[in-house]
């Protein structure tokens, strides 16, 4: 018991172990009992270090208290486990965070071009759990866009809206641009992003569609605003550089710029930097030059609009 005399709790020890411990434990020499100190003070640094990993690693191999030798041979895993637990903390919340991001971005839009379109969009990803097993979730994102068309419903179309599907063909060939007080707007925006969220803003220019249009092209439509944001703290990347961007955990926004987007573009685009930011777990916000609607967001217009479809008198 607690109050039993130590000299007397030793002896009852002593007598728990078998003839065969008592003689091992008596034939060990002093460097064998110096390296198992060593070892149970290392595996005791390994678990304040890194307690969440070895919470799951017990959980994982059943184990309430492994051995110091195990703790200590298995550090790699331990050690692995903890980044899965703090990466699914990161994630924690996220998503009610960027809802309220959301409301904030909106505003910023349309403050700044009124007149643009606005939409909203769920985007389903993949984040992990403490275990390491990838669940699903989705979350909110607003995209802000200039000007708009649709490849869907052609011979239904009225003549000017088609017009701006024809239009696509002459961005391509650089016959039709926007003017740069449009960039300047958006880069407007950017800046306001800034001033909202905490962190580094990462800015990711989208140079691929399935248009196929060539770098040239993007280069071109792209120029004055990369040249505004490189005269700034903001950093600058393209999309498809995003394996090679660093997380360094500071990263407080991602504001994806693209040319011409379709809603399956938007929704993979955000998908892959939410997924690739693990670290930092940044707000997102997005904005196209070009939207491109879907049959169905197009249908659902020309009910509520006209200027979209022509329909058949009955």
């Amino acid at each position: 018991t607690l109050f039993t005399p130590i000299a007397q709790r030793v002896k009852i020890a002593i007598a728990s172990f078998s003839l065969d411990e008592l003689r091992k434990i008596d034939s060990d020499s002093e460097n064998i009992w110096k390296q198992r100190d060593e070892i149970r003070l290392y595996a005791s640094k390994i678990i304040l270090k890194f307690p969440e990993g070895y919470k799951t690693y017990c959980t994982i191999h059943k184990s309430a208290t492994p051995a110091n030798n195990e703790i200590v041979s298995n550090k790699k895993q331990i050690i692995e486990l903890q980044t899965l637990y703090d990466d699914s903390k990161r994630y924690e919340g996220w998503e009610k965070k960027q809802e309220e991001f959301c409301s904030k971005f909106w505003q910023i839009l349309k403050d700044v071009r009124s007149n643009d379109g606005r939409y909203s969009y769920y985007v389903s990803f993949q984040k992990t759990n403490r275990n390491g097993s990838l669940v699903e979730s989705k979350f909110k994102v607003w995209q802000g866009f200039c000007e708009s068309f649709s490849s869907c419903l052609l011979d239904k179309q009225t003549e000017s809206y088609l017009k701006k599907f024809k239009q696509i063909e002459t961005l391509k060939s650089r016959d039709c641009y926007f003017y740069d007080h449009v960039y300047d707007q958006i880069f407007d925006i950017i800046n306001r992003v800034k001033k909202v969220i905490e962190g580094d803003l990462y800015v990711f220019f989208v140079n691929s569609s399935s248009l196929n249009w060539s770098e040239r092209v993007y280069n071109y439509h792209y120029r004055h605003l990369r040249d505004l944001i490189d005269e700034s703290d903001v950093y600058r990347y393209d999309l498809r550089d995003l394996p090679l961007v660093v997380d360094n955990g500071n990263v407080g926004g991602v504001f994806i710029f693209d040319f011409i987007t379709s809603n399956e573009d938007l929704k993979n685009n955000c998908k892959f930097i939410i997924e690739h930011f693990r670290k930092s777990v940044p707000l997102l916000g997005y904005y196209s030059m070009e939207k491109e609607y879907d049959e169905k967001e197009l249908l659902e217009l020309a009910k509520k609009h006209e200027g979209y479809l022509e329909f058949e008198e009955n």
